[in-house]
Parts: structure tokens; C-alpha cells; sequence
């Protein structure tokens, strides 16, 4: 009986010592897979804030005055037509009369577009903190274990990007038709500015 409890133990110890190392072998191969997965996921995240950087940069290229430029210009214009009009109640006389139609379609567009200019580059800038936030938290890992979380978080960035890039394209092409009628415009009306009676 002795001999049977002996021999049994020995038994137990050749398998325990077989069937350890393949435990253990399967044990990390596991660890190595779920790593492997973890990057994948994380280059998966990180291709999606690269879409985010791409629609930030091609908004901001639609981004071509200055934040308060177009408000500026308005309120430029708004007291110039004023000092005419106080100074030319019936009107200007010859080629000065065409200026002053042409002169109110460009303060027609920059009437609506003069704040949403201004509260565009804001947005744009504020999504730009929101993108880099979410680009750090990528690259710490931050959603290796829950996507949903990131998926969520992308989903509403690339919507208010998108919401914002076409907003930027639209207001852009309508400054775009006026700015070479301002810039005509502009020092000929200086000129009757300048000699006011």
C-alpha cells in the first residue's frame, strides 16, 4: 500500500510537472493576445483622431482674416455710410453714386457673417482642445479597455467638426464674392471720407 501511495505521488508529480509549463505557456500566450489587442485597438483610436486633426485643419484653411476682422469691417463700413449720408442727404453725384449700392451688398454679407465668423474660429478652437484631450488619452491608453467610451466621444467631435467645417466652407465662399468689390471699394470711399464737407 505504501508502494501504491509512492508511486501514485509520483504520478501526480510528472503530470503536475507536464501539465504546468503548457498552463503556464497558455496563461501568457493569453496575456500576449490581449495585449496585442489592446494596440490594435489603440492604432484603431488613433487613426480616428487623425480624421478629427484632418477636418480640424481643413477648417481652419477656410479661416482667412483675422477673428474680428470681418465685425471690424462692418462697423467700419456702417459709419461710413452714416457720415455719408449726414454729409450727402440727397445723394452722391457721378460715378461716387454707384460706390454706395455696391458698398451696402458687401455690409449686407458681413451683417449676418460678422458674429458667425467670430463664433466659428471659437468653436473651431475649443474642438481643437477636445481633439488634442482625446489624441492624449488615446496615446495613454486611456480606452484600450472600453471603446464605447471613445466611439461615443468620436461620434460627437466628428459631428460638431463637421457641423463646423461646413459652416466655415459656406460663410468663406460668401466673403469670398465680396472681398474683391471691398477692396476696390474701400479707398474710393476712404477718398470721400476724407473730403467731406
Amino acid at each position: 500500500m505504501l508502494q501504491a501511495n509512492r508511486f501514485t505521488r509520483q504520478i501526480t508529480g510528472k503530470i503536475v510537472f507536464i501539465i504546468l509549463p503548457f498552463t503556464l505557456i497558455f496563461i501568457l500566450s493569453q496575456c500576449g493576445n490581449q495585449r496585442e489587442k489592446e494596440e490594435e485597438l489603440r492604432q484603431w483610436c488613433a487613426q480616428k483622431t487623425d480624421t478629427l486633426w484632418n477636418i480640424l485643419s481643413d477648417t481652419r484653411k477656410n479661416f482667412t482674416y483675422e477673428m474680428d476682422e470681418i465685425a471690424e469691417r462692418k462697423m467700419v463700413i456702417d459709419s461710413n455710410l452714416i457720415l455719408i449720408h449726414k454729409a450727402y442727404p440727397a445723394g452722391l453725384k457721378g460715378e461716387a453714386a454707384s460706390y454706395i449700392p455696391q458698398y451696402k451688398s458687401i455690409l449686407a454679407v458681413y451683417n449676418p457673417v460678422a458674429s458667425e465668423y467670430k463664433s466659428m474660429i471659437l468653436e473651431t478652437e475649443d474642438l481643437f482642445f477636445q481633439v488634442k484631450t482625446l489624441d492624449a488619452d488615446v496615446e495613454r491608453g486611456s480606452y484600450d479597455k472600453d471603446v464605447s467610451a471613445f466611439k461615443s466621444t468620436y461620434a460627437e467631435l466628428v459631428s460638431r467638426l463637421s457641423a463646423n467645417y461646413k459652416r466655415s466652407v459656406d460663410v468663406s465662399e460668401k466673403l469670398k464674392t465680396v472681398e474683391p468689390m471691398y477692396i476696390r471699394l474701400s479707398p474710393k470711399i476712404d477718398d470721400i471720407i476724407s473730403n467731406l464737407p
